[in-house]
């Protein structure tokens, strides 16, 4: 059964000497293992800090160990989901080290160039919604000059138009930061007070013009305890 598992499968002796291992642990890691002198178990892993730990953990505790982790191989360095036990050697009774190996390198890199490609997209976001807010804050002091001129009543409602859609357009732009943050893990949420009859009534106005060209009438309910 072992000779067939896919996995690589081995046994070491609780100083973490080889003992034996299958084909796939032979083709993944070689034969002269067992020829080196010193622990070949800590060897294995590229952190032998880790490696050691594993053992002792294993060897010493019996604790079973998983852990995905990077180790060398006949080709290089390949990432491997590891998991150790402690047992028993049948003919011997001894108490031995049973290791597997599942080579998981292919998913470690798809997984790295998700990321990548995640941070890239935020980091563009980001770029995007700085580049838009700057001439976003001419636009509004632009419209606060112009409040102080002289105008008519049209015209400052108007204004007051522009001022909200303005406003409204850097709220989307601060949310499109804040989804960066999202992604980042570095978010905040906060609790803020807010008038819902000024959202509605400032909704209705965006949308006011262009309902007056379709002969579309809007109407409202809204009272201090109530928005329907």
């Amino acid at each position: 059964m072992l000779r067939h598992l896919p996995v690589a499968v081995g046994q070491f002796d609780v100083d973490g000497t080889m003992m034996t291992q299958n084909p796939e642990g032979l083709a993944l890691f070689g034969s002269d293992e067992r020829s080196e002198p010193g622990c070949t178990f800590v060897k294995r892993f590229v952190d032998r800090q880790l490696g050691q730990r594993i053992l002792n953990e294993v060897a010493e505790n019996g604790c079973d160990y998983r852990v995905e982790a990077q180790q060398h191989t006949i080709s290089g360095p390949r990432w491997f989901a590891v998991q150790v036990r402690r047992s028993r050697d049948p003919v011997t009774a001894n108490t031995v080290v049973l290791y597997s190996a599942r080579d998981i390198t292919a998913v470690i890199n798809a997984k790295k160039e998700a990321d990548a490609a995640n941070s890239a997209k935020s980091e563009f976001f980001a770029v995007v919604a700085h580049e838009i807010r700057t001439p976003l804050h001419q636009v509004n002091g632009f419209v606060e000059l112009l409040g102080k001129t002289s105008l008519s009543l049209e015209q400052l409602e108007y204004l007051s138009q522009i001022e909200g859609s303005s406003l409204s357009m850097m709220c989307v732009i601060n949310d499109l930061l804040d989804f960066t943050k999202l992604e980042a893990g570095t978010m905040k949420l906060e609790t803020m007070p807010f008038d819902a009859k000024d959202v509605a009534t400032g909704c209705l106005a965006a949308v006011a013009p262009k309902a007056d060209d379709k002969g579309i009438k809007l109407r409202t309910n809204l009272d201090d305890k109530n928005v329907s």
